[in-house]
């Protein structure tokens, strides 16, 4: 059985017709840290924001995107069950992050 997470196959995402994130495989496990690293503009956003279903409306996304065993069309933030926290959110470090993720989402 998959462990609770986010896994992903052969993902890419080109903008007419340019592959701006070459087609790459893995996974994010729940409760585990994640790091997704590379230089400005080598594509990290758009990775996690296709990922999240959130891509932009003018790009392509290709592969397969599941969560816990789910396929994609089930998984992402507008179907309520995967949460994004953006870089420019304020983060307080009296927050848990239980409570950032909250605060982050009643912002939207």
């Amino acid at each position: 059985t998959m462990e609770e997470g986010i896994y992903w196959d052969n993902v890419s995402v080109s903008v007419n017709g340019k592959i701006l994130v070459q087609p790459h495989s893995g996974s994010a496990k729940a409760c585990r840290l994640l790091a997704v690293m590379g230089p400005s503009g080598a594509g990290k956003s758009l990775l996690l924001h296709s990922l999240c279903g959130l891509a932009p409306s003018n790009a392509t996304v290709l592969g397969s995107v599941y969560g816990a065993g789910k396929m994609a069309t089930e998984v992402g933030v507008p179907q309520r069950n995967m949460a994004l926290l953006e870089q420019e959110v304020p983060f307080f470090s009296e927050l848990t992050v239980s409570e950032t993720v909250i605060f982050a989402a009643q912002l939207e």
